[in-house]
């Protein structure tokens, strides 16, 4: 899957440009959409967490990819039993990506702060799997020119969404986030880039086998951020 850059196109991810404090060429790219058509790239945040398996087997099944971007610290330390999620996911060809170390909001922090919030995670992923990620997807999709400094100074790009599944909500209702990404397919849109939640038991074992079933139907090829002509799985 290749990537477009329009920062219109951003749904609920916060972008804050202050204009004048670096050189375009010192600013990360911001990517929000896919530019390969009838593709939906299904990526899921907060992990790694115990439904990366169930996850990563389903789309696995529908051989399809995934996107993982993970903490380094979040719901347990990517350095215990996440690991080997990490790893399984890994060797079975999906994408992983990070989402920094503690899931703080990058803006506001000071450079030295933001960038051990990414550069810890590239170590455990150089640590866990032998290679560091090329792409950051930041907290809360919020954004400023430091936080894209920071990001290129990492050799990473920030990817946000186009379509945001809405279970990170308290209490989401199921079968409305269901309903959503029908409403979605029904629109026929060239390509989706959605945000889901990884540590969701019922995003796990409801959205994604329905989501799945919605995209082989509407004739959408499940594919990772990266895509799978480029060979990067991390």
């Amino acid at each position: 899957m290749k990537l477009t850059f329009p920062i219109a196109a951003l749904s609920a991810a916060s972008i804050v440009i202050a204009a004048g404090n670096y050189t375009p060429d010192e600013l990360a790219p911001i990517m929000s959409s896919c530019s390969v058509d009838k593709t939906i790239a299904l990526s899921f945040n907060d992990g790694a967490w115990v439904y990366m398996y169930d996850i990563g087997k389903a789309l696995e099944a529908a051989h399809g990819k995934g996107t993982f971007f993970v903490n380094g610290n979040n719901y347990e330390c990517i350095y215990k039993d996440n690991g080997k999620r990490v790893r399984w996911l890994w060797d079975h060809g999906h994408q992983l990506s990070s989402l920094t170390w503690d899931h703080k909001s990058l803006p506001g922090q000071t450079i030295e702060a933001a960038t051990a919030e990414i550069s810890k995670v590239q170590e455990a992923f150089s640590r866990l799997l032998g290679s560091t990620s090329r792409f950051l997807r930041p907290p809360f999709g919020n954004i400023d020119e430091n936080t894209q400094y920071v990001a290129h100074t990492q050799n990473v790009s920030l990817v946000t969404w186009d379509y945001d599944a809405g279970d990170s909500v308290p209490n989401a209702n199921v079968q409305k986030i269901i309903a959503g990404f029908q409403t979605q397919f029904n629109k026929k849109p060239h390509s989706i880039l959605a945000s889901l939640l990884e540590t969701s038991e019922t995003t796990a074992h409801q959205v994604v086998p329905a989501v799945i079933k919605m995209a082989q139907a509407a004739g959408y090829r499940l594919v990772s951020v990266a895509g799978e002509e480029t060979n990067i799985h991390v």
